[in-house]
C-alpha cells in the first residue's frame, strides 16, 4: 500500500520534470535555447507549486494524527489484524491445496487399481472380438490371448478415463489409408456392439450408458486404431460419464468444423 502511494506521489511530482525533458530533446535539435530556458522556468514553477500543494494537503492529516495519537494506535492494530488474517488465510489455502493433492493421488491410485483389475476381462473380450473380425479385416487370426497383448504400457489412466491398449498383427506390412482405417474401425465397433448385446462375454458387466442428453453408448468403446506397419494398435475404453462427456465434446467440435466448412463453401459459391 505504501509503495503504491509513494509511486503515485513520485509520478505526480515528476510530471513537470518529465514534460521539460521531453520538450528539451526536440528543442535542442532546433538549437532554440531561449525557448528551452522559458520551458525550464515554467517546469520549475510547476514543480514548486505541486510540491507546496502536496505538502499542504499532507500536513492536514499529519497535524490531525499528532493531535489525536489514538488513531495511530487504532490504525496499527488494524494493520496487525489484517496481516494476521492474511497469513492465516494463506496457511488455510496451502493446507487445502495439500489435502487436494493427497485426495487426487488417492483417486489416481484407486483408478489405477480398477484399471489393473479390469484389464483381464477387457483383454478376453477384445480377443473374442478380434477373432471374429480378423478374416474380414485382413488381420492375422490371434490364436492366444497373449497374441493381442502389448508387451508394455497395457493401459493408461488419463483424467479419470482408462485407456486399454491391444495389438493385432496384419497379413501385410502395407500401411492402411485413412479410408481403410475408418472401415476397420466400423467393423470392430460393430462387432463390439454385437458381442455386448448378445452377452457373449458373461464375465463382464458393461452395460450401455445413457448420458444427461439421452444419448446411449456401448459399455466398451473403440477409441482409436493406429497402423504400426506389421500390426495395428487398438485403444479401447470402458464407458464412463467422463468418457461420454469427452465423446460429446469431440462430436460438437466435429460438427462445428463441418458447419464452418459448409458456410465457407456456400459463401464462395455465392461469390461465384
Amino acid at each position: 500500500m505504501l509503495k503504491w502511494f509513494w509511486d503515485k506521489l513520485k509520478t505526480i511530482i515528476l510530471i513537470p520534470v518529465d514534460w521539460f525533458w521531453a520538450q528539451y530533446t526536440m528543442l535542442k535539435k532546433k538549437e532554440n535555447y531561449l525557448q528551452i530556458i522559458g520551458l525550464f522556468t515554467i517546469s520549475v514553477g510547476s514543480l514548486v507549486s505541486i510540491v507546496v500543494a502536496l505538502a499542504y494537503l499532507l500536513s492536514i492529516p499529519v497535524a490531525y494524527l499528532i493531535a489525536h495519537p489514538e488513531w495511530i494506535l487504532i490504525g496499527f492494530i488494524i494493520y496487525l489484524l489484517y496481516s494476521y488474517g492474511k497469513s492465516r488465510s494463506m496457511a488455510i489455502q496451502e493446507n487445502n491445496r495439500q489435502q487436494q493433492i493427497i485426495v487426487t493421488e488417492t483417486d489416481q491410485l484407486a483408478l489405477e487399481d480398477n484399471a489393473n483389475r479390469g484389464y483381464e476381462p477387457i483383454c478376453t473380450f477384445m480377443f473374442q472380438v478380434l477373432r471374429e473380425v480378423a478374416d474380414e479385416a485382413n488381420l492375422k487370426l490371434p490364436a492366444l490371448i497373449a497374441d493381442i497383448e502389448m508387451p508394455s504400457c497395457k493401459h493408461d489412466v488419463i483424467n479419470g478415463i482408462t485407456y486399454y491398449h491391444f495389438v493385432c498383427y496384419k497379413k501385410t506390412t502395407e500401411l492402411l489409408g485413412d479410408s481403410e482405417i475408418e472401415i476397420l474401425e466400423r467393423q470392430i465397433t460393430s462387432e463390439i456392439g454385437r458381442k455386448l448385446k448378445s452377452q457373449a462375454n458373461s464375465s463382464m458387466l458393461l452395460e450401455a450408458y445413457k448420458d444427461e442428453n439421452g444419448n446411449f453408448y456401448d459399455g466398451v468403446n473403440l477409441d482409436s486404431i493406429e497402423d504400426m506397419g506389421t500390426y495395428i494398435r487398438l485403444t479401447v475404453v470402458p464407458m464412463t460419464p467422463q468418457y461420454a462427456m469427452l465423446l460429446q465434446s469431440k462430436k460438437q467440435r466435429s460438427l462445428m468444423r463441418i458447419e464452418a466448412k459448409t458456410g465457407l463453401s456456400a459463401s464462395w459459391d455465392d461469390q461465384l
